[in-house]
């Protein structure tokens, strides 16, 4: 309950910051900054030991080497989400900076999400990172036909392996093991009769739901349930927010998803061009919107992970960009500084 009161103060924050052409520029350098932070936490676990006091697994008592990476976040698939976060959030400044350096440090800065997911061993995540990847490359490959075409045949055949191939390099191997195709653990069909008890819940009290964090408690007090060898959590989001909120929370919730991704494809229209800033972020959050039901199957709570409502954040603070990326289409001589009157960037800024 205290994370999903402080996710709720933070989106409340960002919606409320007054949107200027240095809005997005100031979100930016603030995530930048904690994603740093995040990553020498995680390279001090990898190679030195280092425990962070709110390892869930490791408090458990787990070994350090035999569980994923969990950094700042408690839970390796938390970590996983704020990288899957990270990866979208930097997407924009490695395709569309103005300066060769930063379009450099941005796109590395992306690459390492990879190198931090795999360590973090989120099957999910690595599936979703590795499309961001793809979209990334594919505007990288501006204007070079053939690369696009070798970059199409190398995902094919990646899927082909990940999904058909049971034996083969370490390599592939490595990807099978962390892959969303990977389902002969059965914790496919335990995640299916989570959902269905989730619905379940729902279906008793639609309007209202059962109330915050009492999905945990009715999978251990109740018995006419699917199921689930002794997991309790919903792994899932959206039937989390369904069963605990009730259908008109999510309805809510649904909408503000759908009016997001109407505002940034209008803003992707707008845009001067696919490499403008204003066509990256509204892509941006399309990606971050598109990929929120596998995200929030990553977790074992979506609302009681950090991890998530940073995730959130991206999509609100890629949205407080918007009114200045559609403006910035508009001619110069539309400036005006005073009250009252319309006040429009200049047309073509970059990122």
């Amino acid at each position: 309950m205290t994370i999903t009161l402080s996710g709720f103060a933070i989106l409340l924050g960002a919606a409320a910051v007054r949107v200027s052409s240095r809005t997005f520029d100031a979100a930016i350098v603030g995530w930048t900054f904690a994603y740093g932070l995040a990553v020498i936490v995680a390279i001090m676990e990898k190679y030195f030991g280092f425990v962070p006091q709110n390892s869930f697994l490791v408090l458990r008592g787990y070994a350090l080497e035999s569980v994923g990476l969990s950094s700042l976040f408690g839970n390796p698939n938390a970590f996983a989400l704020f990288l899957l976060a990270s990866s979208v959030v930097f997407m924009p400044y490695a395709v569309s900076a103005r300066r060769p350096i930063v379009r450099v440090l941005y796109y590395a800065l992306q690459l390492s999400t990879l190198y931090f997911m795999i360590e973090s061993g989120s099957r999910t995540g690595l599936t979703c990172l590795l499309v961001v990847m793809v979209i990334t490359l594919w505007h990288l490959l501006h204007k070079r036909d053939l690369a696009r075409m070798l970059l199409i045949l190398v995902v094919i055949a990646l899927v082909a392996v990940q999904a058909l191939t049971a034996s083969g390099t370490a390599f592939f191997n490595d990807l099978r093991e962390n892959s969303l195709f990977t389902s002969d653990d059965g914790s496919f069909l335990l995640r299916f009769n989570l959902v269905r008890n989730g619905l379940l819940f729902a279906s008793e009290s639609p309007l209202i739901g059962i109330g915050p964090d009492q999905y945990e408690a009715h999978m251990l007090t109740r018995q006419d349930l699917y199921p689930t060898s002794f997991i309790i959590n919903p792994h899932n989001g959206f039937v989390e927010m369904l069963s605990q909120y009730g259908i008109v929370v999510f309805l809510l919730f649904v909408l503000f998803l759908l009016q997001t991704a109407v505002s940034a494809w209008k803003l992707m229209r707008s845009a001067s061009s696919k490499r403008d800033k204003a066509y990256m972020v509204g892509q941006a959050q399309l990606l971050l919107i598109v990929l929120l039901p596998f995200a929030s199957t990553m977790h074992s709570t979506f609302l009681g992970a950090p991890g998530a409502w940073l995730y959130l954040f991206a999509l609100i603070a890629l949205g407080r960009m918007a009114p200045v990326g559609e403006a910035a289409t508009q001619s110069p001589e539309l400036l005006r500084s005073t009250s009252g009157s319309v006040s429009v960037p200049a047309q073509g800024r970059h990122v």
